[in-house]
């Protein structure tokens, strides 16, 4: 009765997702500027919030060290992992409230991954690591992960953010130095972890058992590092994280005319608006266009909205940084300029920030600690991490009907000499005020008086100037090719498609107009495989190991009633280890496991 129960919750939600997304499609693209009827702010209201945990190896860092973390997004109606977002943002900023790291991370059923290099110009300090969704800035208070980071810089000189203040505080600190926590082996008691040792030796195998004895599964991340013996802050679990009131974390009350965040359900939202130089010309339904550079897999053409506003979804498949450009299609499009938003972020009013002191007493363990990380990432080629590979999507167009390497045939001068000597199918004609322009012969139905423009890509970007292209330097073109098919981008429509690609993929470089908006996409970090050491050969016995971080997974599933069996090397850095394991199970309750072991 409850699987039916929590069935149907999920069901309304996305219900009401869709008819709310839905009402923001027609005539303003994907996004509501406002909410424009009392239905609409009932749907908004009906929208469940979310709340993010992280899980992250550690709360003490040195430069030239990862942070790595595990990122659980949770339904705050239902608490189990969210659908409704698609994109999570990561921060870890300074004690100025500064952004010095940063991250967009890709949410798959509300599980995320991703990384930090600690780089050598990040000063010693406090600092917090902040995790959100778009969605979550409709909130009340904005209910933001913020975890507690100390870095420590040994590589500079200036120690004054984390160095005692008096001969008092550093015997205190002193005392606390070699502190270590016993934790208990389980908070929750329904996973049981299993070493085969309490103590190993170097460079030895550690086999480990994870025992889910729930009749429900669990999604868990897992770390194994050494503890600091330099006092840090305790890091949070998921039973504090538990422990927060959902009823106090809800979207703010709303009414018609208020705007809105939308949630970024299918991939990342890039905000923007129109301005007219010239109060005569309109600023709603404007076509604007998206097209990027590295690839023709996605285009978009969406229509403004009463005050010009626009907004573009980039689909969860479009990964990594590329070039992208803003454009403009009105037929008076010389007379706007485009103006695009910063990506939003919470704007939290104060940190309880943790502070790290450190004294000189602890000086013979920094030093060892950053010798240790120095000779280990001088060996990072022979053991890296694997970047997961994203899928090469097809052309949103399929395949080409026809295309010419320019290479296999005698170079005219220009690209309409080239058409007229070359390309078959395809020829120019006089279109009024446009000019010289392509044209298709045309695979669709009896072609009528329309009038309408073949749509014309070079290097992936759409181009409305069809004559500069005509008049190009066909010496620099790699390639043309065509499609004869008649094309539907948003309202627009194109008798065929035409794809040219130069030979350096530079025909923008020195494009410069108003109506034109050159942006750097910054996509979702990809997935990364992370290295595992292996010593059941001899390949690494002359290779110094001194990893402080022995494991790292940072997803995991495990069934009801099974056992997880998981393995890892120990390296050449002795002390006490802490296994930390944290996660949820499918019905949200969470998990939270801590182990110690030996290596000596």
């Amino acid at each position: 009765m409850q699987k039916k129960v929590k069935y149907r919750t999920v069901l309304k939600t996305y219900v009401v997702l869709s008819v709310f997304l839905f009402s923001s499609l027609v005539g303003y693209s994907q996004r509501l500027t406002e909410l424009r009827t009392n239905q609409e702010v009932l749907q908004y209201s009906q929208i469940p919030q979310e709340r993010i945990f992280v899980h992250y190896n550690s709360t003490l860092l040195f430069c030239g060290e990862y942070l790595y973390y595990s990122l659980y997004c949770i339904n705050n109606q239902n608490r189990q992992l969210s659908d409704i977002s698609k994109i999570a943002y990561v921060k870890l900023v300074n004690q100025n409230k500064e952004t010095v790291l940063q991250q967009k991370v890709m949410l798959h059923s509300g599980l995320a991954q991703g990384d930090f290099f600690i780089p050598v110009d990040l000063p010693s300090g406090n600092y917090k690591l902040l995790a959100y969704t778009q969605w979550m800035l409709n909130a009340e208070e904005v209910p933001f992960f913020q975890g507690d980071v100390s870095i420590l810089n040994p590589y500079q000189g200036n120690q004054d953010n984390v160095l005692a203040n008096d001969l008092k505080q550093s015997s205190e600190l002193n005392n606390q130095e070699e502190h270590i926590v016993i934790p208990k082996e389980n908070i929750k008691d329904v996973m049981t972890v299993f070493l085969d040792k309490e103590k190993y030796a170097t460079r030895r195998k550690v086999k480990l058992a994870i025992e889910n004895t729930l009749d429900t599964p669990i999604s868990y991340s897992l770390s194994v590092r050494k503890v600091n013996t330099i006092h840090a802050v305790t890091p949070i679990k998921t039973i504090d994280f538990d422990e927060l009131d959902p009823n106090q974390l809800r979207s703010k009350q709303k009414s018609a005319g208020e705007s809105l965040f939308l949630p970024e359900m299918r991939g990342e939202l890039i905000y923007g608006k129109i301005v007219s130089r010239d109060s005569l010309y309109k600023l709603s339904n404007v076509p604007v266009a998206l097209s990027t550079v590295d690839g023709e897999n996605h285009i978009s053409i969406v229509a403004t909205d009463p005050n010009g506003n626009f907004v573009f979804n980039i689909p969860h498949n479009q990964q990594g940084a590329g070039i992208s450009f803003v454009q403009v299609l009105d037929t008076q499009k010389e007379k706007y300029s485009i103006i695009l938003d910063e990506i939003p972020s919470p704007n939290p009013q104060s940190f309880n920030m943790h502070k790290l002191t450190i004294t000189p007493a602890m000086r013979k363990e920094i030093l060892q600690r950053s010798i240790y990380n120095q000779v280990d990432n001088s060996f990072y080629n022979i053991k890296p991490d694997t970047i997961s590979e994203v899928k090469k999507e097809k052309p949103f167009y399929g395949q080409l009907y026809e295309n010419y390497n320019l290479n296999d045939y005698t170079r005219f001068a220009t690209v309409k000499e080239t058409l007229v000597e070359i390309v078959d199918k395809v020829w120019t004609r006089r279109s009024g005020t446009k000019g010289e322009v392509f044209a298709i012969q045309g695979n669709y139905a009896i072609k009528k008086d329309d009038n309408f423009l073949p749509l014309v890509l070079v290097d992936g970007i759409l181009v409305q100037e069809q004559e500069e292209v005509l008049n190009y330097d066909a010496r620099k073109v790699k390639s043309i090719g065509f499609l004869p098919d008649r094309y539907y981008l948003g309202a627009e429509v194109y008798d065929g498609l035409i794809s040219i690609k130069t030979l350096d993929g530079n025909y923008f470089d020195e494009f410069n107009k108003s109506y034109i908006k050159q942006i750097t996409t910054h996509r979702p970090a990809r997935e990364k495989q992370y290295y595992k050491q292996n010593y059941t050969t001899t390949k690494y016995d002359r290779i110094p190991d001194y990893r402080y971080q022995l494991c790292w997974e940072p997803k995991i599933q495990i069934d009801p009633d099974r056992k997880n069996e998981l393995h890892f090397f120990t390296s050449d850095v002795v002390g006490t280890y802490e296994i930390a394991l944290e996660g949820f199970t499918l019905n949200g309750t969470p998990i939270s496991v801590r182990k110690l072991f030996t290596v000596e």
